[in-house]
């Protein structure tokens, strides 16, 4: 077996090294603790006409998308009195310790989301390539054909997707444009001895694995945006901010050619997110990137540190800052955080998981009756009776067994949900129609709507 790099294998330990920035890096580092704190607390200030702040409404984004029950560690979920949700003041509590009662909440959210980034993605974006003069018409097929042929190689419709995806997820979507260089060290095999005891032979070469312009989709939780930024305008981006973890063999290779790199130490990933926090992983290090247009500078630094690990002006000679976003819906002038698909769903998905998941146990209880027999005991526990389905309590003078008649769901309980349905799927612009179920009278007609349908769905797009 060949012998691996010792340089792969040797332990890479923390340097003591104590970091101690002078001059032009003290005012950078500064600069970036005051700064980047403020960004942070900025995003925490209340939206505009709600008593929330966007990680709140992200956060109840993340726990409704995934598909799951309505009930959570601490117990069974209730719909309490809220003006946001305009729910009434008296407690409904859904599910029981039994086990019996429906506690469904509907994938609803999930589904549109889903539906939507089909029908935004599905197909790559096409471009119209116009020859500037009669010189260049031959070479404009062959610029066109280059030009699909970067969708896969740079994965830039998997950012896409990312994109939409965030667009309808959290109401705002948040991306960058930069110049990445990918290399890597590679020992490649070049001969063959068969006579020699050392039968393979090695040399070292460097690997380009990817070396083009970038664009990627960020996650809007570690994504933090100046005060003053405001939707369609670029320039009114004064800073932002994000942060990158890497594990620890990932920013040792990555950021090896920066003097500061040694005085990083080992931490462990945290989230951002409110709720619920994922597992940790060790070994890694948090790095941060900042982008200043007004005082041209641009800085990567450890932010639990506070180590620079690098400062510049910006790299782009324009200017102009990397940073590109976009809201799926508008929410006010005064702010760049949109409105997604779950705020606009949210009140009717929170009433139809409540009345179907009271239409189930009503349904349950008209079938699986509850009866009561002879017997001495006047009521259950704590001088309460709990109904239940198939379950048997005793009376005093019941003069023979005697079943709890409970009338099934009436029509207007299934109307009534599909009246809640019918009204998510206009609000929300993602209607049945498409996701290929047709409900009109005509073809028609549902033609008609699903071409509605989809010129509201190329707002967020656009």
């Amino acid at each position: 077996m060949p012998d691996i790099n010792p340089q792969v294998l040797k332990d890479d330990k923390e340097s003591p090294k104590s970091y101690a920035p002078k001059g032009q890096e003290l005012l950078v580092q500064t600069l970036l603790k005051k700064r980047v704190k403020c960004l942070k607390d900025a995003r925490k200030n209340k939206l505009y006409g709600t008593h929330r702040n966007i990680e709140e409404v992200w956060a109840e984004a993340d726990r409704e998308y995934t598909p799951h029950e309505l009930s959570f560690d601490t117990g069974r979920k209730r719909f309490e009195s809220d003006d946001e949700l305009g729910l009434r003041s008296r407690l409904i509590k859904i599910g029981s310790d039994d086990g019996w009662q429906s506690n469904s909440a509907s994938p609803d959210f999930y589904v549109k989301v889903n539906t939507a980034l089909s029908i935004l993605v599905d197909q790559n974006p096409e471009a119209v390539f116009i020859a500037g003069a009669s010189r260049y018409e031959a070479n404009t097929k062959l610029a066109y054909s280059n030009w699909k042929n970067s969708w896969e190689i740079s994965g830039a419709k998997q950012q896409l997707k990312h994109f939409v995806f965030n667009q309808a997820k959290y109401g705002t979507a948040f991306g960058r444009t930069y110049p990445k260089i990918v290399e890597q060290n590679k020992r490649i095999r070049t001969e063959y001895y068969k006579d020699s005891p050392e039968k393979d032979k090695y040399v070292e070469k460097r690997l380009v694995k990817y070396n083009d312009l970038c664009r990627e989709a960020l996650n809007p939780w570690l994504v933090w945006v100046s005060e003053m930024a405001r939707i369609g305008d670029s320039l009114s981006v004064e800073d932002w901010y994000y942060e990158k973890t890497y594990s620890w063999d990932s920013y040792k290779e990555t950021f090896k050619d920066y003097p500061s790199v040694d005085f990083a130490k080992k931490t462990r990933a945290s989230s951002d997110t409110v709720e619920p926090e994922p597992e940790k992983i060790q070994d890694t290090v948090t790095v941060g990137f900042y982008e200043n247009q007004v005082k041209d500078i641009y800085s990567l630094w450890i932010p639990d540190q506070d180590v620079v690990l690098y400062h510049s002006p910006l790299p782009n000679d324009d200017g102009k800052l990397s940073l590109w976003f976009a809201p799926w819906t508008l929410r006010d002038d005064r702010t760049i955080y949109g409105i997604g698909l779950y705020e606009i769903i949210r009140n009717d998905s929170v009433m139809y998981d409540k009345i179907m998941n009271m239409s189930m146990d009503q349904l349950v209880l008209s079938i699986y009756k509850m009866f009561f027999y002879k017997g001495t005991d006047i009521l259950g526990e704590n001088g309460q009776l709990v109904i239940g389905p198939g379950k048997g309590e005793q009376v005093v003078d019941p003069k023979a067994i005697t079943f709890l008649e409970v009338p099934g769901p009436g029509q207007e309980i299934w109307q009534g949900l599909q009246y809640l349905q019918d009204k998510k799927d206009t609000n929300s612009g993602v209607t049945p129609q498409l996701s290929a179920k047709f409900s009109g009278k005509t073809l028609g007609q549902d033609m008609q709507a699903k071409e509605a349908a989809l010129e509201r769905m190329k707002t967020p797009l656009d």
